[in-house]
């Protein structure tokens, strides 16, 4: 099998309290939202070893090419020590013998053992069993992707005409964003857009066309009003800052899904706002 080549993640991977991660509580829990850092995306698993006391934290990695699986990092012995299987919905926790700070060691190699239950909490003695990731979409930022990618995608499930990933926040950025799904054609390939989170402006999700030969901001949706604003054609750029806010028109239902001609409606954005 050849290797894919992934970096290490020892110096990526720094240990942070994030002020999401406070306000979780409880004995352990996920981040709410994904963060993207180069090619991969990365959620913070927090935990105590014990009942009570100070947290801890993992971090679960998404890489795009392999859907399939949430892998989980240790950043006090800088390895992967095991992977969540997303369509058999078990762990695979590796032999301390078998860690190793390259995942393309461990997948060239081929050391992770059938997915079971989940292990223990790390550290932990009173036999405490972690909490399986959640499993909302995570984000796949290509253009056009085909059926089987989208399955792959949401974990082996059935994927629906249109559909969003579960929020992300590129690392250094004071924006969030998911991805929106959908199939101009019933049957075909998806299309992604990209909605756009600005805790500045925080009454609207905007939605921006990431292809090529459009790279435009084409509408937003309006949290209070519950409604979609479509810009014209010649209000439509691909910077919001040259967009005036009297070219959004009065708030609406959802405009037909981007490119399709049966006149079925697009899904409105999830509301769980990451802030």
């Amino acid at each position: 099998m050849k290797a894919v080549k992934y970096l290490s993640l020892a110096f990526a991977l720094v240990l942070v309290l994030t002020a999401d991660g406070r306000a979780q509580g409880g004995r352990q829990y996920y981040s709410r939202y994904w963060q993207r850092k180069g090619g991969y995306y990365y959620r913070t698993y927090y935990y105590r070893p014990k009942a009570t006391g100070s947290y801890r934290s993992h971090r679960v990695i998404y890489y795009p090419s392999r859907p399939r699986y949430y892998y989980y990092y240790n950043p006090y012995t800088r390895k992967y020590w095991g992977r969540y299987d997303r369509v058999a919905k078990g762990y695979s926790r590796l032999r301390p013998g078998d860690q190793s700070g390259r995942l393309a060691d461990l997948e060239e190699a081929n050391v992770f053992p059938s997915p079971g239950k989940m292990p223990e909490v790390p550290e932990s003695k009173d036999g405490t069993q972690m909490a399986e990731p959640s499993d909302d979409l995570p984000p796949d930022e290509s253009d056009t992707l085909g059926k089987g990618k989208m399955k792959d995608l949401m974990g082996g499930k059935e994927p629906p005409r249109q559909t969003y990933s579960g929020w992300c926040k590129p690392e250094g950025k004071r924006y969030y964003y998911c991805c929106y799904y959908c199939q101009p054609m019933s049957g075909g390939n998806y299309a992604s857009h990209r909605c756009i989170y600005y805790p500045s402006q925080p009454r609207y999700i905007y939605y921006y066309n990431p292809a090529r030969g459009s790279r435009k901001y084409w509408g937003r949706y309006d949290l209070q009003a519950r409604g979609y604003s479509l810009l014209a054609d010649k209000d439509k750029k691909g910077t919001l800052a040259d967009i005036a806010n009297e070219a959004f028109p009065k708030p609406a239902a959802m405009p037909p899904i981007p490119g399709s001609k049966d006149g079925i409606c697009m899904a409105v954005p999830p509301r769980n706002l990451p802030e």
